[in-house]
């Protein structure tokens, strides 16, 4: 695999904050047995944007895919 981009590090980069600040409302959330915030649920869906197009552009990793998939139907269900 060749390296990435500045654009695709970019995007990398952005999902990783994006999904580091949403963690501990996540984690208190399910602490008190509550739903995240709506912008903690805007911030884990932008990241989970950034990463499937990031995926579909250029790695296409079905198995990659299958576990974003199985992970957001997991958190829908919560």
């Amino acid at each position: 695999m060749s390296a990435l981009t500045h654009n695709e590090r970019s995007a990398l980069s952005r999902a990783e904050r994006a999904l580091a600040a949403a963690a501990p409302a996540i984690q208190a959330a399910r602490r008190a047995g509550e739903k995240p915030s709506r912008e903690t649920i805007q911030q884990i869906a932008e990241a989970t944007a950034w990463t499937l197009a990031l995926v579909e552009s250029r790695f296409h990793d079905n198995a990659l895919l299958a576990t974003l998939e199985a992970w957001i139907g997991e958190e829908r269900a919560c």
